[in-house]
């Protein structure tokens, strides 16, 4: 298992004062990074032999971590689910208490060949911790009809990561745009992400919404191909 401190900065928090639900993405995405470089010994991800690209996640928020507040990433691999690999993180306050758990299910892409490498097959170590964790990371999400256009995104470069494609934690970015009213009135308690299709340079995301009375589910397309399907669930 391995841990980071992070004292929240100014720069990943709202209006009030809350980390943004991007930034969110983007600190569990980091503390997943640093392990598996720790533990292969690795420092230049240019030279990686294998890409993580995430299949889909679950994130549950008892309380999101706020301005200057010191907290702890906490992060494991628990083993593989047939070709992808579960990793599962917690964010915990001064006390240990969990502000917000992530359940994730990664697959390995080949760097060169980009084709996808079974967990047993990866050339880099990925040690394994059963514990138990209360929530999984959902296979599909079955939208609720109808849909809305609601917005549209270009993938700009400033948005791409090292796989060369929009990072995961831009579509929280895309979210909380969304739905920021709704999230400032009552806060996120869970959400549920599919990641279909990747994002590349300059294409537009269409991103359709349907909107529930504890939830919203939205769809992002490119053309007539999904990019992710989310489900957002709001604390009652």
């Amino acid at each position: 298992m391995y841990t980071m401190e992070l004292t929240v900065p100014e720069h990943q928090c709202d209006t009030r004062c809350r980390m943004k639900l991007g930034y969110v993405l983007r600190n569990l995405q980091e503390v997943a990074t640093n392990h598996f470089s720790l533990v292969n010994d690795l420092h230049d991800k240019l030279a990686w032999k294998v890409h993580f690209f995430i299949a889909s996640m679950h994130l549950r928020v008892a309380q999101l971590p706020k301005m200057g507040q010191p907290v702890v990433l906490r992060t494991y691999f628990s083993g593989p689910k047939g070709v992808f690999l579960v990793r599962n993180t917690e964010i915990l306050d001064a006390d240990e208490r969990p502000l917000v758990q992530c359940s994730c299910n990664w697959f390995l892409v080949d760097a060169a060949s980009r084709g996808v490498v079974k967990p047993k097959d990866s050339p880099y170590l990925l040690p394994q911790e059963p514990h138990d964790f209360p929530i999984t990371s959902p296979r599909r999400i079955r939208v609720e009809q109808p849909l809305e256009l609601t917005d549209r995104r270009r993938v700009h470069y400033s948005q791409l990561d090292s796989n060369g494609h929009l990072n995961n934690a831009v579509y929280g970015d895309f979210i909380q745009d969304l739905l920021w009213e709704r999230l400032d009135e009552r806060s996120l308690a869970d959400l549920e992400i599919v990641y279909h299709h990747e994002a590349k340079l300059g294409q537009v995301i269409e991103l359709f919404t349907t909107t529930g009375t504890d939830s919203s589910d939205i769809v992002g397309r490119v053309g007539q191909t999904d990019c992710f399907t989310a489900r957002v669930t709001l604390h009652r």
